[in-house]
């Protein structure tokens, strides 16, 4: 390994190569900042950055929130508002400034500026980091804080180490004011923190940095001569207590922050299956898939372990401190037992970039010593692969059409329009709109529904409506009323597409809906009990607001409406009303000669509230295909007490029957 007193790269050129290498990643991470968000930056945008500071840090009942990344997104929403360049600045200033963070981190480790800047071109070049840049999402600030963390780690072990065994790899006798070294543990804690606040996966890399420095101080101080050993207690103490205190700082305000929301968190976890020794060698080789180079992930895998070697070699105790950093978080994770999605340890690309980098560099210096003449071009050999493993072709991310489709349904519809939205892209058409498709769906049961539009992909020979979110789950297994759940479809040949919006296309129903008559809903009369826990204390009646009341006393029950309909061809089944209390409604269809409640879908995941009087009122739409000359009804169940008003019931059908 090269050493800082003899780089292999002339000085004069590094600043202007690292400022290549922040321009090419410039270059790569630009395009396409100012498309439509999409579906997860709208959890952080829409839902959490909205709320107050306190709310942020001890919320998590949803996922995305990354804490110190929503706070940013908060600030630049206040000064700049909702546009999707100024949300997405704080990911991509992180992610370009974790480019020249990993020069630093390399060089201070590696003592090689050609270490520095290969890893600094890696990270600039890799396709992961690049498109997480692109993303109003916290991983590209973790990546940041995290290369911080262990770049200032590094140097205050080093130089207390320096200050008390008078040499240790990379750094010369230290003559300054030792209070100086202050401020670089305090970088430590601040960055660490930092990046826990982000997400707090990186609270494994805390525990990872803090044992590779352990063992860096075991290892430099170990050796110290016999003379030295009668103090050696009182130095290591010494030695010990500044990485005490800043990982002491960490594990406070970590344990402040998240403990409270640890429930949130094992429900918000992605992935979250249990992780064991025997499925530990499947968990790394899926995470090393996911986060490292798109190609040669075996040679790139050699090219770490030798540049482990060789750090270990050249600079004492530097290979073992970065293959702590590579290594310990995924088994600190066994021993969690959880495993969770691979870019929760994207905290990991920057370290093992510096160890491909360092093996590389002492492959083509070991190539140039034993070579001589032309044979000295095959030193280019290691960068090459290099190179060739990591080399992707970027392109800027698909436009999604959501921002115009969006803007379309706020000014193209109206009351009486249902607008279908599937559950992959209702948030981000709701956000555009303004809120316009749950406007259009909370008017729905007053105004019926004149018009059906279904947004959707185009190409597609039918729409899955297990897409969309599922009505209830609720089931009165005791009654034998179980929902049925299928996958749902509805072809495409029964909608027209009428505006296109990149990848997004507004469709509408070729027919209209026909309203059905099932009689007075609102009306006790209309319905018979069919299921109740205790039939005595059950209850149906008609309110003073014309509304249906079932009140099931605590326990469940189920009615049923006494007029069924048939379809004469196979449709769409709508029905829509609105709703206090506790329940749902539903259709029952008839197979041989008995009642089997079958599970609707909803056009939007979003609720459809009013606040009535002061009582929260549902609005609920539901859908179902429903098949030709089969007999169909309503029933409503509760397990408390649900009133029912405003009942609609229509009929969609189709021009070809469902294949």
């Amino acid at each position: 390994m090269t050493d800082t007193r003899s780089p292999s790269i002339p000085s004069r050129y590094v600043l202007p190569l690292l400022a290549l290498c922040v321009g090419l990643g410039a270059t790569l991470r630009l395009p396409g900042i100012g498309r439509s968000f999409e579906q997860v930056e709208l959890f952080t945008i829409a839902v959490f950055a909205t709320r107050s500071a306190i709310d942020i840090i001890t919320s998590y009942d949803l996922p995305n929130n990354h804490i110190f990344h929503t706070l940013c997104v908060r600030v630049m929403q206040g000064f700049l508002g909702n546009s999707e360049w100024p949300l997405r600045l704080p990911a991509l200033l992180a992610g370009l400034a974790g480019i020249p963070a990993a020069f630093w981190f390399a060089r201070r480790l590696t003592g090689a500026p050609s270490v520095g800047l290969l890893s600094a071109l890696l990270l600039a070049a890799h396709p992961l980091h690049i498109s997480l840049s692109q993303q109003s999402r916290g991983y590209t600030l973790l990546v940041f804080f995290a290369i911080l963390y262990a770049g200032f780690l590094w140097l205050g072990v080093t130089r207390t180490l320096a200050r008390h065994a008078g040499t240790t790899p990379g750094v010369g006798p230290i003559h300054s004011n030792p209070h100086n070294d202050v401020w670089i543990w305090f970088g430590v804690a601040l960055s660490g923190s930092l990046a826990t606040l982000t997400l707090p996966s990186a609270a494994l890399l805390i525990g990872a940095g803090t044992i590779g420095a352990l063992l860096l101080i075991r290892s430099v101080s170990g050796r110290s001569s016999g003379s030295e050993s009668a103090d050696s207690g009182r130095s290591r103490l010494t030695l010990l207590l500044p990485l005490v205190l800043a990982t002491l700082a960490i594990t406070v305000h970590t344990a402040l922050v998240y403990l409270p929301l640890v429930e949130d968190l094992r429900d918000q976890a992605p992935g979250g299956q249990a992780l064991t020794i025997s499925g530990f060698a499947d968990f790394l080789s899926a995470t090393w898939l996911a986060i490292g180079p798109p190609r040669l992930t075996w040679l790139m895998h050699l090219f770490t372990a030798w540049g482990l070697i060789t750090l270990a070699g050249a600079r004492r105790g530097a290979g073992l401190f970065l293959g702590a950093l590579i290594g310990l978080p995924l088994v600190l994770n066994l021993a969690l037992g959880t495993q969770a999605e691979p870019r929760l340890y994207l905290f990991l690309v920057p370290f093992s970039l510096v160890a491909i980098a360092a093996g590389a560099e002492s492959l083509r210096l070991l190539i140039m010593r034993k070579t001589f003449g032309t044979l000295r071009w095959a030193a280019a050999l290691p960068l090459i692969a290099v190179g060739a493993a990591f080399y992707s072709n970027v392109s800027a991310p698909m436009e999604t059409g959501y921002r115009d489709a969006g803007r379309y349904v706020a000014e193209q519809t109206g009351p009486g329009d249902l607008v279908i939205v599937p559950y992959i892209m209702d948030s981000a058409i709701g956000f555009y709109s303004a809120g316009a498709t749950v406007d259009r769906m909370r008017a729905i049961p007053e105004t019926g529904i004149n018009r059906v539009l279904f947004v959707g992909r185009p190409g597609t020979a039918s729409f899955r409506l297990d897409d969309l979110m599922l009505a209830s789950n609720f089931t009165t297994d005791a009654a034998d009323h179980r929902d049925t759940y299928a996958h749902l479809r509805l072809p495409t040949a029964a909608f027209t597409a009428i505006r296109h919006f990149g990848s997004t296309v507004v469709h509408t129903s070729r027919s209209s809906p026909t309203p059905i008559d099932l009689g007075s809903l609102n009306q006790a009369d209309e319905w018979h009990l069919y299921y109740a826990e205790d039939p005595a204390t059950t209850s149906i009646t008609a309110t003073t607001a014309s509304a249906l009341r079932l009140d099931a006393a605590g326990g469940a029950a189920v009615i049923h409406s006494r007029r069924r309909v048939s379809f004469s061809q196979n449709g769409l089944a709508l029905i829509a009303l609105n709703k206090r209390g506790n329940g749902y409604a539903s259709l029952y269809e008839v197979t041989d000669d008995e009642p089997q409640a079958l599970q609707m879908v909803t056009p939007l995941a979003a609720t459809a509230i009013h606040i009535i009087e002061g009582d929260t009122v549902h609005a609920e739409v539901a859908l179902a295909p429903v098949v030709a000359n089969r007999d169909y009804g309503l029933f409503l169940t509760t397990h408390d007490v649900v009133e029912a008003g405003d009942w609609r019931v229509s009929f969609l059908p189709y021009k070809e029957p469902i294949h």
